[in-house]
């Protein structure tokens, strides 16, 4: 894949398993618009990737991250300085090696099903544990930034591609289809 990623690059994925299709199922049942993504990842560097995965939060190269993906995009946020790409790397890192959150996904299924965030951002599980949209909605939150104007606990991978795909501040560096 020809792309050269830089930190803090939002790597949006549209994966072919039984859990990324379920995923976007789901939101699809209870959102207002068509979900096309059902994971993301943050880059780090040209080549590397940080991503929340069922076996916790991990650092991959970016081709092991989007080997079993059918799409994806790659957005970025358009006026970051060197030290905010910096700042977003040391604090994704520092959370690799940490468990997934199990729980929140059946949280922000109670969300979805009662129309609120309620449950994601009251119920007092794990703060430090993540899914991958809530990850990378905790690392940018650090800079002020957040995506469709969600809590950072309850952010969904809808509403980080609806936020990136505004065209306001992101900028779409990357868009293709694998099978």
């Amino acid at each position: 894949m020809d792309v050269k990623l830089q930190r803090g690059d939002v790597i949006l994925m549209q994966n072919k398993g039984f859990i990324g299709k379920m995923i976007r199922r789901v939101l699809d049942f209870f959102q207002k618009d068509d979900v096309r993504y059902s994971h993301i990842a943050l880059a780090i560097s040209e080549n590397e990737v940080v991503e929340a995965l069922w076996s916790g939060i991990r650092r991959r190269t970016f081709e092991e991250s989007v080997k079993k993906a059918r799409c994806v995009k790659v957005m970025r946020f358009k006026d970051l300085t060197d030290q905010q790409k910096e700042w977003i790397k040391l604090r994704a890192l520092s959370k690799v090696g940490t468990n997934y959150n199990y729980y929140r996904l059946l949280l922000q299924l109670f969300d979805n099903i009662f129309g609120t965030n309620w449950f994601t951002r009251h119920l007092k599980l794990s703060k430090e544990w993540h899914i991958c949209s809530t990850y990378v909605a905790w690392v940018y939150k650090a800079l002020g930034i957040y995506f469709n104007e969600v809590h950072w606990l309850s952010t969904e991978p809808d509403d980080i591609d609806d936020e990136v795909s505004k065209g306001t501040y992101w900028e779409q560096v990357y868009r293709g289809q694998r099978y």
